[in-house]
């Protein structure tokens, strides 16, 4: 995977095996770039390309507060759910076990509502949304936002739930510890990450690749 910045002199800079940093002190640039990862529209300046493929926005989370990380919010449990009927559907073993216990329950549903003298009904079809609302799956949270954020790119990696993270100024709440931890464990699960950030650090971490543009427009590959 590899980030274009088109008219730039750093055209092109792989992601593979690192965290790219890019830190812009130009207030509009930093805009720009920031609402292409959050909505697309400037695929003439920006563009994250996977295998030649140009990663869409809808493939991509931006992080602007990872202090109120919320793993239980509507959008992402969405693409966990689809994620897993997917899954689900795909291997047929698993499908025949759920097919095989949601007959269970019926049967003793219909055994249980033939005291009621009314007609009532069962839905014959299983619904494996239906069923994963029902169980109430979610991710399991924690007090610590660092715990939290390390879980994010977990399932993002293991459920393929987002192509690229991208953290927008975020760096000022994590200390040198929690940052080479990030990184190191984000490469340990395959998730490719962005750092954007409007301020210069002189400062290169493990396992990171920069890219500064200053006010002048001058650009320095570290």
């Amino acid at each position: 995977m590899r980030i274009k910045l088109y008219d730039f002199e750093h055209d092109t800079i792989d992601m593979d095996n690192c965290v790219v940093t890019i830190e812009l002190e130009t207030q509009k640039l930093f805009v720009a770039m920031v609402k292409y990862f959050w909505a697309g529209g400037d695929e003439a300046r920006f563009g994250v390309l996977d295998q030649e493929k140009s990663v869409e926005p809808k493939d991509m989370l931006v992080l602007s507060n990872i202090l109120d990380i919320n793993l239980v919010q509507k959008s992402f449990l969405t693409k966990l759910y689809k994620k897993i009927e997917k899954d689900i559907l795909d291997e047929y073993n698993e499908k025949l076990q759920l097919e095989q216990l949601y007959v269970t329950i019926k049967e003793n549903l219909d055994n249980l509502i033939k005291k009621y003298n009314i007609e009532l009904e069962i839905n014959q079809e299983i619904d494996i949304k239906k069923l994963l609302d029902f169980v109430e799956l979610k991710p399991c949270t924690s007090d610590d936002y660092f715990e939290n954020l390390l879980s994010l790119v977990a399932m993002s990696a293991e459920l393929k739930i987002y192509k690229v993270l991208v953290f927008v100024n975020q760096k000022a709440f994590l200390d040198k510890e929690q940052l080479a931890e990030l990184y190191k464990f984000a490469l340990y699960k395959k998730q490719p990450i962005i750092m954007i950030e409007s301020k210069h650090s002189e400062e290169k971490l493990p396992n990171e690749k920069k890219l500064f543009i200053d006010c002048e427009m001058f650009e320095f590959l570290i």
